[in-house]
């Protein structure tokens, strides 16, 4: 078995913990509830990473992902999504938005027809 990376060298650990640990401060929790927090996404963090270096891919293994997310259909799958959200960032913010896929051009004007003469009655106020 692989030995597992400590927490105390990955950037992307100390960057969700610390987005963790911001927005329970910023609800009020205490200090217990926040290093119970820290010590669970700890658990979760190792494990995962374990679980990656177990299996070639480098996808999340099935076990450690909710079983609705695992299995889609076909026609979801045939389109690759950017890797991150700064990926799709970045194509936004280059003007590359074709290069995104999924995204279509929705019109911003609806129809050309006159909008329909209301066939309800008008409510009437408290003081009618």
């Amino acid at each position: 078995m692989a030995t597992v990376p400590a927490v105390e060298d990955d950037l992307e650990f100390h960057a969700g913990i610390h987005a963790i640990v911001t927005q329970l401060q910023a609800q009020g929790a205490d200090e217990a509830q926040i290093t119970e927090t820290v010590r669970r996404a700890t658990e979760y963090f190792q494990q995962r990473k374990a679980s990656e270096q177990e299996t070639p891919s480098s996808a999340p293994s099935s076990d450690m992902m909710p079983e609705s997310t695992t299995k889609k259909p076909e026609t979801e799958q045939k389109e690759p999504y950017p890797a991150s959200f700064a990926a799709i960032v970045e194509l936004l913010t280059t003007g590359r938005k074709d290069e995104i896929p999924g995204i279509r051009e929705i019109p911003l004007k609806i129809h050309d027809q006159a909008p329909s003469e209301s066939k309800m009655t008008r409510p009437r106020k408290p003081w009618e």
